[in-house]
C-alpha cells in the first residue's frame, strides 16, 4: 500500500514525537505543525511505502525510487547494480524488518528478499528458483518477522517461507485444499509476533492465521465468518497484539479486534458511517497507550486506550 511522501513526513513526525520524545500530548484544540524532512538533502522519495527506525535511531525510507537511510542531516540511497555484488536486487521496495542480530531485511516487488549485513553494510539476495524447493517461494515479498526460536519468516504473493537456522535454505508452507490446518491463503500480506510470542499471518483473501508450532501448522482465524461481515475482512494488511492477547487487524473493510480466546471478531467504527470504513493500511503503538492507524484515503485514526487490557476505546480522526 503506497502513500505520498507528504504521508511520510507525517508518519515520521509522529513516529519521532512517540517514541524518541515522550511529551504530553497537545491540549485539546491546539494545531499541529509537521515539517519536510529530507527534502534536498538526498531523501528524494516520492512514493514511500515504509519505514524503519533502527536501533541506532537511523531511519530507513523504502520507496518506490529505492532504500534510503536518513541520519537526521543527509539520506543515502541504495540502488540496484548488476555489474556490484553486495547491492539491493531492486528498486521497488515493500517492507523493511531489523532481526535481533540487526541485520535489516528488505521485502521488495519483484526482486525477492535482501538482507543487509549490519558489520559490513553488502547487501544478500534470496530469489525464488522454480528447480530448488527450498529457495524463496515467489519474487514478490511482502511481511517479514521472526519467531519466537528467532527464525525468520517472510510472506510473499505466493506462499509462506521460513527460513533455516543455516540462512540459506527456505522451508514453504502453502494452502492446502481440505487441510484446515494449512495456510488459509497463498498470499500473506501481514506477518506480526507479539508479545505473547505468538506468530500471526495475515492473508489477502483468508483472514488471519497463527502458528501453532506444532506439526507445521496453522489455526484459522476466517474474519468475515467471524464477525458477520463482509468478505473484505479477510483481506489482512497490518497486525497489532497487545499484552493482554487481543489482536488488532487492519483489512480492507476497516478496523477489527479478535480475541483469538473466545473466537469472537469486534468490528471498529472509524468513520461514524457504519458499513463505509477505509482500507486499513498500517498500524503503530505509541508508549502512551494509543494505537496509530493508518487508511487509504481517510488519514490517520488514533485509538486511544488500544494498549490496556480490557476496557472500551475512545476513537480519534487526525
Amino acid at each position: 500500500m503506497a502513500v505520498t511522501a507528504r504521508a511520510v513526513f507525517v508518519a515520521l513526525a509522529w513516529t519521532l514525537a512517540a517514541f524518541l520524545w515522550p511529551a504530553p500530548a497537545p491540549a485539546a484544540g491546539s494545531e499541529r505543525y509537521f515539517s519536510e524532512l529530507g527534502v534536498g538533502r538526498g531523501l528524494d522519495a516520492r512514493v514511500a511505502v515504509t519505514m524503519l527506525l533502527d536501533r541506532d535511531g537511523l531511519l530507513w525510507v523504502g520507496s518506490r525510487e529505492g532504500l534510503f537511510l536518513y541520519d537526521g542531516y543527509h539520506a543515502r540511497a541504495f540502488l540496484p547494480d548488476p555489474g556490484r555484488a553486495g547491492q539491493i536486487s531492486d528498486i521497488d521496495i515493500r517492507a523493511l524488518y531489523q532481526a535481533g542480530d540487526g541485520a535489516l531485511w528488505v521485502a521488495t516487488n519483484t526482486g525477492g528478499l535482501n538482507r543487509r549485513d549490519p558489520r559490513t553494510g553488502t547487501f544478500a539476495q534470496f530469489h525464488h528458483d522454480s528447480a530448488d524447493e527450498h529457495s524463496l517461494s515467489d519474487e514478490s515479498v511482502y511481511g517479514m518477522a521472526e519467531d519466537a526460536e528467532g527464525r525468520l519468516w517472510v510472506g510473499t504473493q505466493h506462499g509462506l517461507n521460513r527460513l533455516d537456522a543455516d540462512g540459506r535454505r527456505f522451508e514453504r508452507h502453502f494452502h492446502e485444499a481440505g487441510r484446515p490446518d494449512s495456510i488459509a491463503n497463498d498470499w500473506v500480506y501481514a506477518l506480526h509476533r507479539g508479545p505473547t510470542g505468538t506468530l500471526w499471518v495475515g492473508t489477502v483473501g483468508g483472514g488471519l492465521g497463527r502458528w501453532t508450532g506444532t506439526g507445521g501448522r496453522f489455526e484459522r482465524f476466517p474474519l468475515a465468518s467471524l464477525a458477520g461481515g463482509p468478505r473484505g475482512l479477510d483481506d489482512v494488511f497490518a497486525l497489532h497484539e497487545t499484552q493482554d492477547g487481543r489482536v488488532w487487524i487492519g483489512t480492507r473493510a476497516g478496523l477489527v479486534v479478535l480475541d483469538p480466546r473466545q473466537r469472537k471478531v469486534e468490528r471498529l467504527d472509524l468513520t461514524g458511517e457504519g458499513e463505509v470504513q477505509p482500507l486499513v493500511t498500517t498500524m503503530q503503538a505509541d508508549r502512551n497507550g494509543r494505537l496509530w492507524v493508518g487508511s487509504l484515503a481517510h488519514g490517520v485514526f488514533a485509538v486511544g486506550g488500544a494498549l490496556g487490557a480490557g476496557g472500551g476505546s475512545e476513537l480519534v480522526e487526525e
